[in-house]
């Protein structure tokens, strides 16, 4: 029974919830953001939270290219520390294919020298020709 208990308390701890965001471009089949089940999303200062995006390309690309960017302050501003090139270490291999089911995977730093607010960030990510393979928008706190 205690291992049990142990068990099911590392699966509520590393739960990754499918969250309803609002698209804005591409084939995204779901969202899971770890800790979250609906927007908005709070992510704790000085956290790391798992993102995962199932998607159907809509393009053939050699490369991808991420973009996140949150509004801080009125202004949209790129979200440091990211990895840029989902081809690296995030659970895609290049190059894509049209048609084919991917599921990118990415963990957000969130910085424990952020403000506590209220944001929107934004999910982009472009092939070779900037061409917007998937797009999401998803309201978010950092507490």
């Amino acid at each position: 029974m205690k291992y049990l208990l142990i068990l099911a308390a590392i699966v509520y701890s590393t739960h990754a919830g499918i969250v309803e965001v609002t698209k804005c471009g591409g084939d995204i089949q779901q969202v899971r953001i770890e800790h979250c089940d609906a927007p908005p999303c709070r992510f704790a200062r000085g956290s790391t939270n798992a993102l995962e995006v199932d998607f159907i390309s809509n393009t053939d690309s050699d490369t991808l290219k991420a973009d996140i960017r949150a509004k801080v302050f009125g202004l949209m501003l790129p979200w440091p520390g990211h990895d840029k090139n989902p081809c690296q270490g995030n659970n895609i291999e290049c190059p894509i294919t049209k048609g084919t089911t991917y599921t990118y995977k990415l963990n957000m730093v969130i910085s424990k020298n952020y403000p506590r607010l209220a944001s929107e960030a934004i999910f982009k990510v472009t092939d070779r020709k900037k061409s917007i393979v998937f797009c999401f928008r998803v309201e978010m706190r950092i507490v």
